[in-house]
């Protein structure tokens, strides 16, 4: 259902206002002659995000705003409302604060190995040697030795695997260096009590990773991916590759195609053409 727009009415959707709510209010704005409704980013974000912008998913509906139920049922309600539905979407970058970023866990746990590691803009060559096939990870906030020394970075379990932790944040282990670990101690409990007991022990296996971690202060000099602007936690995203402007666009395509979406306003455009 497509129509001439008249008038335009922005929603800011979060897990407080989500499908569900939009579709209550469908009959309201239709009352005030709204013609489309304008929805802020509803791919899957980061828990608790109240814009959207930190896409971790391309390929699902926010959970938080109510899937792909109420997706339907914002839809259905709008439809029935008489009003057109234009959403925004972020292709140009993706959030890496979180594992549930896909694509970025493989890359961090197997490098340029990995199926994904041209889907972001990294410099797998940089000018500064140490950093050669490396990505640098500038999360810690103090200087790395410090913060090793002062046991901060620990090996957890985390479901099914074995991961880096440092206060909030998590890194996988590339499956080599967690051969090894099972190769030398014989039971992953043996091996978390002696590497976590262990400082250098410790150092010798974040030397065996696909990243380096950092001082956050470092990322002004020595970072090797694109962000968005200046945010280390948001990385660019090569729309050039067919790739992954496939991989990325293929749901809201989907969703234009069945007519469950009438448009959509594309955040930073001027980012998806020769970056």
């Amino acid at each position: 259902m497509t129509r001439d727009v008249l008038a335009t009415y922005r929603v800011q959707l979060h897990e407080g206002f989500n499908f569900y709510d939009v579709a209550g209010i469908a009959p309201y704005l239709a009352s005030l002659g709204v013609t489309h409704l304008y929805c802020s980013p509803y791919l899957q974000a980061g828990t608790g995000s109240t814009h959207g912008y930190d896409v971790l998913d391309h390929t699902r509906l926010n959970a938080e705003l109510g899937g792909t139920q109420g997706h339907e049922t914002m839809v259905a309600a709008l439809k029935a409302a008489g009003i057109s539905h234009i959403v925004d979407i972020v292709p140009n970058h993706m959030a890496i604060s979180s594992r549930r970023n896909r694509w970025w866990w493989d890359v961090l746990k197997n490098g340029r190995l990995s199926r994904y590691a041209t889907f972001f803009d990294i410099d797998w060559e940089p000018p500064e040697p140490k950093l050669a096939d490396l990505i640098l990870m500038p999360i810690l906030g103090d200087h790395y030795g410090r913060v090793l020394d002062r046991g901060e970075i620990t090996i957890e379990r985390n479901d099914d695997e074995l991961v880096v932790t440092y206060y909030e944040h998590s890194l996988p282990l590339s499956p080599s260096s967690v051969r090894d670990l099972i190769e030398i101690d014989g039971a992953v409990d043996d091996a978390l009590e002696r590497i976590n007991g262990d400082p250098d022990a410790l150092h010798e296996l974040l030397e065996a990773q696909h990243y380096r971690l950092a001082y956050w202060r470092t990322a002004v000099q020595e970072l090797d991916y694109r962000r968005f602007f200046d945010i280390n936690s948001l990385v660019a995203l090569r729309q050039e590759e067919p790739e992954v402007f496939d991989a990325t666009h293929e749901l809201v395509l989907s969703l234009i195609a069945q007519g469950s979406v009438d448009g959509v306003r594309v955040d930073h455009i001027d980012g998806l053409r020769e970056p």
